[in-house]
């Protein structure tokens, strides 16, 4: 569900304080680039992006260039060359960190595993949920923690590892409930089910799959009360 959490830094506050030649040129740049990536041309927004890139490390503007990088991995990743986005991500990470803003270097390791992920790097793709895990220890953000621990989850189910994938959704399962998330709630029972299933726990299974059922015919049930 992370995968859903995929944004651009904002750039455009950070570039209006600190030069001012090239401040339009970079502006321009940037929303050109954001432009063709809203259109899917990810090829002319990688070479607007590349023209921040230049500015900023012409100007030694760190978290500019940072951005840039970032957006320039996610246009890679949309492009499916995964290698190259993870390339730039670590470049705009290593750059994050010297700030030390959690939320930032959170939505860049995001990304990053999303793109191991992709690769099916799943030992690389759990470091980085685990990374991200520590970091939201300290930001206290229970959604987003619930959601981590929900990825962390999959990872250890794609390595055939159901136990901890197990302890992982139900800790995911937990928070989402103490937040009254409750699909989130819902996915995580359904993804402790479906181990239960494949390990031949049919009855199990099918109690995790039925409360997961009810939980969401309660929020729809509730959704379509508020519409009428």
């Amino acid at each position: 569900m992370l995968k859903k959490l995929i944004c651009f830094f904002i750039l455009i506050s950070i570039l209006a304080p600190v030069f001012s030649q090239t401040r339009e040129e970079s502006s321009q740049y940037y929303l050109e680039g954001l432009k063709l990536y809203n259109e899917k041309k990810y090829d002319s927004a990688i070479e607007s992006f590349a023209k921040v890139l230049k500015i900023a490390q012409e100007n030694y503007l760190k978290e500019i260039e940072a951005t840039a990088l970032n957006n320039i991995g996610l246009c890679y990743k949309n492009k499916g060359e995964y290698k190259k986005a993870i390339q730039f991500y670590l470049q705009s990470y290593e750059i994050k960190k010297m700030f030390d803003n959690k939320s930032d270097m959170v939505v860049v390791l995001n990304h990053l595993a999303i793109a191991y992920e992709k690769l099916e790097d799943y030992e690389n793709a759990l470091k980085t949920y685990d990374d991200i895990l520590r970091m939201l220890n300290s930001l206290k953000n229970d959604k987003l923690k619930a959601i981590t621990l929900n990825s962390i989850g999959d990872m250890y189910f794609y390595l055939r590892k159901h136990n901890q994938a197990i302890d992982y959704y139900q800790k995911s399962y937990e928070i989402s409930s103490k937040i009254n998330n409750g699909y989130l709630s819902a996915e995580s029972l359904r993804k402790i089910g479906r181990i239960y299933q494949e390990e031949g726990d049919n009855n199990e299974s099918l109690r995790l799959f039925n409360k997961a059922y009810v939980i969401e015919k309660n929020i729809k049930e509730k959704e379509n009360g508020k519409d009428e």
